[in-house]
């Protein structure tokens, strides 16, 4: 439940970041209401249902020249997007489905469901199967034909993906741990709670209150100034919101922080300790470079029209909660105008259970799926070496087998240079040496492909990248790992 935690956390601190201001009583009482509403999902079954609309108003008509745009058009102007979501965090157990909602008969037709108990995910992908073979769209009606018969569900296991796959990448074993989502919440929230306190003085006045219901409405002409302000009240008082950010991240394990953030918790610490120190040395600096923001305040507005952002937050009753999205962009650039609305409402209510109906037949495994698809792309055919430019060694996929070994690396001139012969002679090529030129070579149909490199102890070494340079292989690098990946296809 990885994944679905982080979005969450994306999600909730960029609104708390946003309606941080809480020095008047409309934003108390906003922040009062949004912290129930996370209190209520950490700590009950609930349901969350949101219609999205999507409806365009003004469009440059060479966008919708192409049928796939065409019915894309079609889509958004007949129908809304229906999300239902149960979810019970105690449990890590939840539901989601996905229906289309008819918008002049409010008829819904399912497009597909994800039953999800702790670290496996059933797809049901039937109904949306149905709908695309509707429409007809070639594209579309190839990626369905690969489907057998019957079959109603994909299912996807963390823990088997990464026992098929971590030998392939390796970097795939780090995803092992998985983040307990209660307590992410629950953390949440304290940082929810830390970030309100180091903005209490920050000035927000679009936070307004009429029965129990807040607005936050923003226009084109008010954008650039709360950006201003927001952004340099951040600047001025970045050592206490620092103070709360990282203690926020040191509330969890190494594994926890790895597996949220994509590095362990003293990398992510001494990162926002480094943004921390800069922010505060160049405290002028950076304001000044801030009033130059203002300057294309006047662009802005001509560039955003009449755009406009709605958002209320209110309670209905005990235990719902109801939340209003209402977006306007309208965008005006070198003689062309595109506008369009979006609209989402959504409920939060508590239910008493949440009853999971865990398939047993007609079920595809992902892994099944991903074994046949590289073998209709010839993925089988190709040669994989992914070899480590700290310690030599690699792992070898050849025609889906696997082998380990190692080789010698040399750094030179911050170049990584490996042995010719043996790496050459792993991917099947004959190597030679010419020896009027004094140089290796590799025989191709009679051809002779040169390459440059410096002999040790009687060994050719080449760059890495020219195995892609001279031999048309297909040639990454990992920073991070410092691993190099080389393809023959």
């Amino acid at each position: 439940m990885k994944k679905r935690g982080l979005i969450s956390l994306l999600i909730i601190v960029s609104m708390m970041l946003l309606l941080a201001g809480c020095n008047n009583t409309a934003a108390i009482g906003y922040y009062n209401l949004t912290k129930e509403v996370l209190e209520l999902q950490t700590n009950n079954i609930v349901e969350s249902e949101a219609e999205i609309s999507f409806e365009f108003k003004d469009v440059p008509n060479e966008i919708f020249q192409e049928e796939f745009f065409k019915t894309v058009h079609y889509l958004l102007k007949e129908f809304s997007l229906i999300v239902n979501v149960k979810s019970d965090l105690q449990n890590e157990s939840m539901v989601t489905e996905l229906l289309l909602k008819n918008k002049v008969n409010d008829q819904k037709q399912s497009l597909i469901q994800i039953i999800n108990k702790h670290d496996v995910m059933y797809f049901k992908f039937d109904d949306l199967v149905e709908f695309i073979k509707a429409f007809n769209i070639q594209e579309l009606n190839e990626l369905i034909t690969f489907i057998p018969e019957g079959v109603k569900y994909l299912r996807l296991s963390q823990g088997e993906l990464i026992e098929q796959y971590s030998m392939v990448v390796p970097e795939i074993s780090e995803l092992n741990y998985q983040i307990d989502t209660l307590s992410l919440q629950q953390k949440t929230i304290e940082l929810y709670e830390g970030i309100i306190e180091a903005y209490s003085e920050y000035v927000f006045d679009y936070i307004t209150e009429e029965n129990g219901k807040y607005t936050i409405s923003i226009n084109a002409e008010e954008f650039i100034p709360i950006a201003y302000s927001f952004i340099k009240y951040s600047i001025t008082n970045i050592e206490t919101i620092g103070i709360k950010l990282t203690d926020f991240v040191d509330s969890f394990q190494d594994e926890e922080a790895k597996a949220l953030f994509g590095f362990d918790k003293e990398t992510v610490i001494n990162g926002l300790g480094f943004v921390i120190n800069d922010v505060k040395e160049n405290e002028k600096e950076y304001i000044a470079a801030l009033t130059e923001f203002t300057e294309i305040e006047s662009m802005a507005i001509e560039l955003l029209g009449n755009s406009k952002l709605e958002f209320s937050l209110e309670k209905l009753e005990k235990d719902i909660f109801k939340e209003v999205i209402n977006l306007f962009v309208d965008i005006n650039a070198e003689g062309e105008n595109l506008s369009f609305n979006l609209d989402i409402t959504q409920t939060t209510k508590k239910i008493d259970s949440l009853d999971l109906e865990i398939p047993t037949e007609g079920i595809l495994d992902f892994i099944d799926v991903m074994e046949n698809l590289m073998d209709i792309i010839g993925v089988n055919d190709i040669t994989v070496m992914y070899v480590s430019l700290d310690t030599g060694e690699y792992i070898l996929n050849k025609n889906n087998e696997f082998q380990q070994d190692q080789v010698n690396v040399i750094l030179k001139d911050h170049r990584s240079y490996l042995p010719l012969r043996k790496v050459a002679e792993t991917f099947d090529e004959y190597v030679d040496w010419d020896e009027e030129l004094r140089k290796p070579y590799v025989a191709r149909n009679g051809h002779k492909i040169y390459m440059e490199g410096f002999i040790v102890d009687g060994r050719a070494y080449v760059k890495v990248r020219d195995f892609e340079t001279y031999l048309g292989y297909f040639v990454d690098w990992e920073a991070e790992t410092n691993v190099a990946t080389i393809i023959k296809l």
